[in-house]
């Protein structure tokens, strides 16, 4: 049984350290993709939301303002 040189020992350490920085940066890359995927689709809700309240808006004070009876005086 020998024992390993320095450069080995040194240049399998750099392969394991670039392997799980490879897997670090992948792993961030997929929880970037996840989180900007969230993010989007909180804005198209969000965006929806905004169009659905707006349309609810409308339709109270078309109810309320918009619509009048005629009056004797008018008929």
């Amino acid at each position: 049984m020998s024992i390993a040189s320095s450069g080995d020992v040194d240049e399998h350490c750099a392969l394991l350290l670039g392997e799980l920085l490879g897997r670090g940066d992948a792993a961030e890359k997929k929880r970037s993709m996840m989180i900007m995927e969230v993010q989007e689709a909180s804005m198209a809700n969000a965006a929806k939301m905004a169009e659905v309240k707006a349309k609810d808006l409308d339709e109270k004070m078309r109810q309320k303002c918009g619509q009048w009876v005629k009056t004797d005086f008018e008929g």
